[in-house]
């Protein structure tokens, strides 16, 4: 097959997970003995550069970050007004260097990675040219553009958007093929009234080499015997990293448990990061909750295995959840909120833990009951291991993409 993803970012430059996991299929589809052409934005290089397979040509939004929701800027606002111009533009930009990728590529399939930032003009492209196409879904980026083209209450903003985005109409997408990335996400979109027969779901997996092997795992404990704990994503409160935090609390000036610690990997906006470290210092944490910043993905694997357990404190519901994956295939235990897809990712008490979100207490309770029982700690990352192994490797998921795209190239 010869296959053209178009992707927002792509790898060296890149956000998160999503975009590695883009550059990890592309790269495992070739492999496969596959052809792939990468079409994403000029993010990281601000120019157009073709560097081999790779077409870093399309433009970002200059607004920033879409969200695809209602307009809440001041109408008169020049400076607001000129960027949404320019984006306008670059949307119609957006559509002409797609439609002539496809022509110079022609591509049997067309896989949409994440159209966040660099709009949806690519998809009427491939479009015009008849080529199949596979949305590849792995958050509500959809869902809320949806919502905010058809469910907006005013019809000049609903017009307004519809305009920006150069649609007259969001049917006129005309999606074929979803894949979505988990059943909780499936479930979403079949609400949100996405019809079931176009979807199918392709859990994300994880490269065989950052399995960890059971007969090498190291001692759960970090240096002087500390118990160490470790948080991984964006510090923004939907995250739940305050409730991690007061966790910690619990753990430490209720439990009287002072041999331990949070490490706390990620960034975020001051405004964010500021009430987290307040809160931190006001419980008296300073000396058990450290904040690390971003780390590159290698250093973060790596930072897996150095931790007792993992938590995963959304308030939000998480539409696949990386960082449990991640934890899984290194052989961390992992305790996570019921939101979202994490109760279909571990199953409780077996492959890890599922608390109530907003309950700190439930997470120290969890963590205190793994540092008195060694022998569920050890039955816990073990299943979890297994699990990975029958259900997250790599090569599972990627012999699941290419079945899907033979299927729809030949129905």
């Amino acid at each position: 097959m010869k296959i053209l993803m178009i992707s927002n970012l792509y790898p060296p430059y890149y956000n998160g997970g999503y975009e590695l996991a883009c550059r990890n299929y592309s790269e495992g589809l070739e492999k496969r003995n596959n052809q792939v052409v990468i079409l994403t934005s000029q993010y990281g290089v601000n120019k157009p550069v073709i560097d081999g397979n790779i077409h870093r040509l399309l433009k970002l939004n200059p607004l920033g970050a879409l969200n695809y929701r209602p307009l809440r800027v001041n109408p008169f606002r020049i400076r607001i007004r000129y960027k949404q111009l320019k984006w306008s533009l670059f949307t119609r930009q957006n559509y002409d260097i797609t439609l002539k990728v496809i022509k110079s590529v022609n591509p049997d399939i067309i896989c949409a990675w994440n159209m966040e930032e660099i709009g949806v003009m690519p998809l009427l492209a491939s479009n015009k040219m008849g080529i199949p196409t596979v949305v590849y879904v792995q958050d509500y980026w959809l869902s809320s553009l949806q919502d905010t083209l058809l469910l907006e209450p005013g019809m000049l903003k609903r017009r307004f958007h519809l305009v920006m985005e150069g649609l007259s109409d969001f049917n006129q997408l005309g999606l074929k093929h979803l894949i979505m990335v988990s059943k909780s996400l499936q479930r979403h979109y079949v609400e949100k009234g996405f019809a079931e027969d176009i979807m199918s779901v392709i859990e994300n997996g994880i490269p065989e080499k950052l399995i960890v092997d059971a007969a090498k795992k190291n001692p759960a404990s970090g240096d002087d015997g500390v118990i160490k704990l470790l948080y991984v994503g964006r510090l923004v409160q939907e995250k739940g990293i305050q409730i991690a935090v007061r966790a910690m609390d619990i753990l430490v000036n209720k439990f009287n448990i002072h041999n331990i610690s949070l490490d706390i990997v990620g960034d975020g906006l001051l405004k964010n990061v500021t009430p987290i470290k307040e809160l931190t210092t006001a419980l008296n944490l300073d000396h058990h909750v450290h904040f690390f910043g971003r780390m590159d993905y290698d250093k973060v694997i790596e930072e897996y295995d150095r931790h007792f357990a993992v938590l995963v404190p959304s308030l939000w519901d998480e539409p696949f959840g990386l960082t449990i994956l991640e934890a899984m295939a290194r052989g961390i235990p992992v305790i996570a909120s019921d939101r979202g897809n994490s109760p279909d990712m571990i199953d409780n008490g077996q492959t890890g833990f599922i608390v109530p979100a907003e309950n700190p207490e439930a997470y120290a309770l969890v963590i205190k009951k793994l540092m008195e029982d060694q022998g569920l700690y050890q039955k816990i990352w073990a299943h979890a291991l297994q699990e990975v192994q029958n259900r997250y490797r790599f090569n599972l998921v990627l012999d699941k993409i290419i079945k899907t795209f033979s299927a729809i190239l030949r129905p």
